[in-house]
């Protein structure tokens, strides 16, 4: 099946279920004039992957988020017979229009900007030494963790306003640095140790990534955050997939069911914590009994409206977007640019700039559209939502096609398929991290993360990257690392598409 083939019987396949939901449950405020334009914008990739970790590999896993992010919550509504929030009127809302149009631009730029960058020539790559690898991955995660362990617990202690201010004002320029240096490099410092176990795949190296992510697991219960507990097995399986080029099934399961199992007890840990007033340091203290009453809560939650929500119900951002493109330039002024102004000192440490402009765009957000909230709720805009709120569709277009660039051009010119490193591996991952799935999050914020980390990078290669004898094919098995390039790329006479998926 060629790529066309396979994109059409994706969609034929998607449209079948969407027309059988229809007609078994109705639309109830669901539109499927949105949904079928937004799952064919997001499976387009399809039309130009070969490879899970070829130069496309980033704009498959953005539209796979994308979707994730504005199309599945709809498509499970339409399928289980649960009407969504609104009644449905007309063939598609507003915030529908934004959406679809706001992908369709960065799908199209994504691809100027790989064509802009060309092909990369063939060259031994530089790669950290495999004792490099573990010893300063572990080294540097050890001293990260420990660093967020201070400012999560000691310093910060909640995410209350109160205790934000307090603790912050209390760090001197020089320590609210070193704090930040520690909070960059974290995820980096997980992805090194994940490398190593994917790339030179020794028995000692699977004990310590199953520990490292168990740890991670166990800090992200107590400081009450969900992406801290989950993103060291995401790393995992997204650094397993631009390795080798193949799904990881035993990874993909046990994160899988981490997620399954782990989402409706975090969600409880939040609602126990609110209840009961009990800070990072209590949970700290109590881990044993704070995880004891998040489980007998998991359990006895309440149904219907009260209920936690599910992964798909807190995923989904549809309806911020909505918020934000029903009330800007109408009950809320458009920012102008305004939240983005951090960005223009984001590598002027605060020990130079005490004083440097800081805008908190998630506490932002909820005073100007959701007043009645408490100050202690910070809600993502998300990329989208914020370049609407800043200059309407003129930003979505602008913004969206500028976003598009920065990926098509990472993911060109740090082609994994062609030869795998670890700083190549980095940045690809970095990206999917701060921009990929930071999507939903405020603009100035992560692309602060995403700068400091690619200055990081560059650092670390410059100090540790040696040269390799030869380029390693990025899908080639530890059985086979000795085929060249071209003997593992797909050929038209095999005909097969994703071939290192199909061995």
């Amino acid at each position: 099946m060629n790529r066309s083939a396979r994109y059409l019987v994706a969609n034929g396949f998607f449209v079948g279920c969407v027309a059988l939901g229809t007609m078994v449950n109705g639309v109830g405020g669901i539109h499927p004039a949105y949904l079928v334009p937004l799952f064919a914008v997001c499976s387009s990739p399809l039309l130009w992957m070969a490879r899970l970790n070829d130069r496309h590999a980033l704009l498959g896993i953005f539209c796979g988020v994308y979707f994730v992010f504005f199309g599945v919550l709809d498509f499970v509504n339409l399928m289980t017979g649960q009407a969504a929030v609104a009644a449905a009127s007309g063939m598609l809302d507003p915030q529908e229009a934004v959406i679809l149009f706001g992908g369709t631009v960065l799908i199209v730029a994504y691809r100027l900007g790989g064509y802009v960058v060309g092909r990369q020539p063939g060259g031994p790559p530089k790669d950290w030494p495999e004792a490099a690898v573990m010893i300063v991955g572990g080294v540097l995660w050890a001293i990260c963790t420990w660093l967020n362990w201070q400012l999560q617990v000691e310093v910060l202690k909640d995410s209350t306003i109160v205790n934000l201010t307090r603790g912050f004002g209390s760090l001197s320029p020089l320590q609210a640095s070193i704090f930040m240096v520690g909070t960059t490099l974290w995820p980096l410092t997980m992805l090194i140790l994940a490398y190593g176990q994917s790339r030179f795949r020794k028995p000692y190296m699977t004990p310590v990534v199953v520990g490292m992510v168990a740890v991670q697991l166990a800090i992200g219960f107590v400081f009450d955050a969900k992406g801290t507990a989950l993103i060291a097995g995401v790393i995992v399986i997204v650094a397993k997939v631009l390795v080798d080029g193949q799904i990881p099934k035993k990874w993909l399961l046990a994160v899988g069911l981490c997620i399954a199992l782990g989402f409706p007890l975090l969600q409880a840990n939040r609602a126990i914590r609110a209840e009961y007033g009990t800070d990072r340091v209590a949970a700290a203290e109590h881990f044993s009994e704070t995880i004891a009453k998040a489980l007998e809560h998991s359990q006895e939650a309440p149904r219907g409206r009260d209920r936690s929500q599910t992964f798909f119900e807190r995923a989904s951002l549809k309806d911020m977007v909505g918020v934000i493109v029903e009330k800007s330039g109408r009950d809320t002024p458009f920012q102008e640019g305004y939240t983005l102004t951090p960005l223009l000192a984001v590598f002027i440490p605060r020990a130079v700039w005490p004083t440097k402009p800081d805008v908190q765009t998630g506490r932002l957000v909820t005073k100007s559209f959701m007043p009645s909230q408490s100050d202690d709720v910070w809600l993502s805009p998300t990329h989208l939502g914020e370049l609407y709120w800043n200059f309407g569709w003129p930003g979505v277009i602008l913004g969206m096609f500028v976003i598009g660039s920065v990926l098509g051009f990472v993911g060109a010119r740090f082609d994994v398929s062609e030869a795998v490193s670890l700083t190549r591996v980095m940045i690809l991952l970095v990206t999917v991290h701060s921009i990929v799935l930071g999507f939903e999050s405020a603009i100035a914020t992560q692309y602060s993360v995403w700068l400091r980390s690619m200055l990081a990078i560059g650092v670390l290669h410059l100090i540790f990257a040696r040269r390799t004898r030869r380029p390693v094919p990025a899908s080639a098995s530890t059985a086979a690392l000795a085929r060249s390039n071209r003997e593992s790329r797909p050929t038209a006479a095999t005909g097969l598409p994703f071939p290192n998926l199909m061995r």
